[in-house]
């Protein structure tokens, strides 16, 4: 982006990192089965130091629990973490049966939020069996971000859509909800149709290869600059990828700074 004026702030909103003993294996397994290219090696470590050289301020880190048993020692891990340029979130396993409890040891901890992921989850997001749990981070004004739209992982089936985000919205509109991938990845005219406008945020993570800049700035500005996230999905897109695509959207450079750390900065209350 020569010759265009940056934000003076970066916050990345969805980011992903492992514990150095488990982040080979894990960055080898979801290249395996999403073909992706990554960015880093997954370690916080480089992460920061690629940070650095993409000039990021802060990175939202998103861990994801796959089963019951992961809670605690990602929850542990997370708050362990003291890196002034990662905030950390936790998860919970939906069906676990302490799962409401853990919400409250993340809270605890100080955690800003936690983030779920339907497919590797393996919910559905319109489950009436999960209403409990989305109440439960709403009483305890805990951060929920969500995958929204196609994922790799499980391609012939859509487990949270926009419909299904739009009921939840009615149901706990006291949450605090941040849809990833601008509302559902490969979904935007549903999500033009059903969620812009809505109480909820959208983050841009890992849209900027596979969207209009017609139909991105149409969302943005019908939804409200306020409520848009720059987010990557790093290692799997660059947080400049992102960065350079939301700049060049013909948008207002305060709805630019909006997007790139001013909302980030407003919802975790830094």
């Amino acid at each position: 982006m020569m010759g265009t004026k940056l934000p003076k702030k970066i916050i990345d909103f969805h980011v992903h990192t492992f514990a150095d003993k488990i982040a080979p294996r894990a960055i080898s397994s979801l290249v395996a089965n999403s073909g992706y290219p990554h960015y880093t090696d997954g370690t916080n470590a480089d992460t920061i130091e690629k940070f650095k050289s993409w000039g990021v301020t802060h990175g939202v880190v998103l861990p994801i629990a796959t089963k019951a048993t992961q809670q605690r020692t990602i929850n542990d891990w997370a708050a362990g973490i003291n890196e002034e340029s990662l905030i950390l979130f936790g998860s919970v396993y939906p069906y676990a049966d302490d799962s409401l409890d853990e919400l409250s040891y993340i809270s605890s901890l100080g955690l800003k939020g936690i983030k779920l992921h339907p497919d590797y989850q393996d919910f559905f997001l319109d489950d009436e069996r999960l209403l409990p749990l989305f109440r439960k981070c709403a009483e305890l004004n805990l951060i929920v971000v969500l995958h929204m739209g196609f994922d790799c992982y499980s391609p012939n089936v859509r487990h949270a859509t926009p419909c299904a985000a739009a009921k939840l919205i009615d149901r706990v509109p006291n949450l605090k909800l941040v849809l990833a991938h601008l509302g559902g990845y490969l979904h935007w005219d549903e999500v033009e149709s059903l969620l812009v406008g809505k109480n909820v945020y959208l983050d841009t993570a890992f849209i900027c290869d596979d969207i209009t800049a017609e139909q991105a700035t149409r969302i943005i500005k019908n939804h409200g600059d306020d409520k848009i996230l720059l987010a990557s999905d790093c290692p799997w897109h660059r947080t400049t990828d992102e960065l350079n695509f939301i700049m060049s959207l013909p948008i207002s450079m305060e709805a630019k700074e909006n997007i790139c750390y001013k909302n980030a900065e407003k919802l975790l209350n830094l």
